[in-house]
Order: C-alpha cells, then sequence, then structure tokens
C-alpha cells in the first residue's frame, strides 16, 4: 500500500489540469494549426533553422532580390519559384510575414530576443521531428535566395 504523503493531490481547475499535463502546449500549437496551414510553415522553418531566426533574415526573405544573369543584366526575383514550400512561399509577403509572426508572438510561440525571433515550441519541435528533412531542405533553398549577393548590385 502506497504512503499517503507520496500521492500527488489532485488538480481542482481546469488551469491546473492543463498546466499539470501540457495542456496548455497543445493547446496553442492545435489552435495555430487548426488556424493556417502557412502559419505552421512558418513554424516548421524555425525548427529547421535551429528555433532562432534573425529579423533582418525575414526582412531581406520578405523582399525582391536583386540577381545578375549570364549575359550581366540585372534582374529582381522572388522567393516564389519551383520547390520551395507554397505556404511559406505565400508568407513571404512582407505584410503576411509581420501579420503571422505578430499572431505567433501574440500566443508565446515565438518571442523576440535583441533582434532574433526564437522559437522554442517542443510540440511544434515534436511535429517538426516527423518532417525533417523536408523543413530543412525548405530553410536551406530560402537561404540560398536571401543570402547570394553582390555588394556593388545590393549593398547591405
Amino acid at each position: 500500500m502506497p504512503d499517503i504523503a507520496t500521492i500527488p493531490t489532485c488538480p481542482r481547475t481546469l488551469e491546473e489540469v492543463r498546466s499539470s499535463t501540457g495542456l496548455d502546449a497543445c493547446t496553442n500549437w492545435l489552435e495555430v494549426v487548426s488556424s493556417s496551414s502557412r502559419t505552421t510553415a512558418v513554424i516548421m522553418l524555425f525548427h529547421a533553422m535551429g528555433g532562432r531566426i534573425p529579423k533582418t533574415f525575414l526582412d531581406r526573405a520578405a523582399r525582391p532580390q536583386r540577381r545578375v544573369d549570364k549575359f550581366g543584366e540585372q534582374y529582381e526575383t522572388i522567393s516564389r519559384y519551383p520547390g520551395l514550400d507554397q505556404d511559406l512561399a505565400y508568407l513571404l509577403d512582407a505584410t503576411k510575414l509581420k501579420q503571422n509572426i505578430d499572431h505567433l508572438n501574440s500566443l508565446s510561440i515565438i518571442s523576440m530576443q535583441d533582434t532574433v525571433y526564437v522559437c522554442q515550441h517542443e510540440v511544434a519541435r515534436g511535429v517538426f521531428e516527423q518532417s525533417r528533412d523536408y523543413w530543412i531542405r525548405q530553410a536551406f533553398m530560402l537561404c540560398c535566395y536571401v543570402f547570394p549577393r553582390s555588394p556593388s548590385i545590393d549593398p547591405l
């Protein structure tokens, strides 16, 4: 027979049940997933990039990038190229991206530390692990879009 002192007390309120079982995290995650698969794409991008994305990275990703073609002519390209997840590409519009970042911040799924957005949502990490290779490839493609720069064409 177990010692009565070792039996944990039962939670008395819904809030105590949620916090003791981790349901708060699940509830927030389910709210995000049901609100938009596009928002989910941003969260998966966070996890693919180690949970931290500099604000400047997202700002640059949401703007057309200048490139030089094989004839030396400049042109602008946008992130909606073949291979990039369409939900993620859709969000790479400055207005839509800001709305989604603000929404995730209001749900405490991401936060801002200095000039870096941080996502350490463990329930989302579990979902990310199920499709890890796909999202790491998406993050790599987005980095390739943002970072190939020429100082003479596109100064910082």
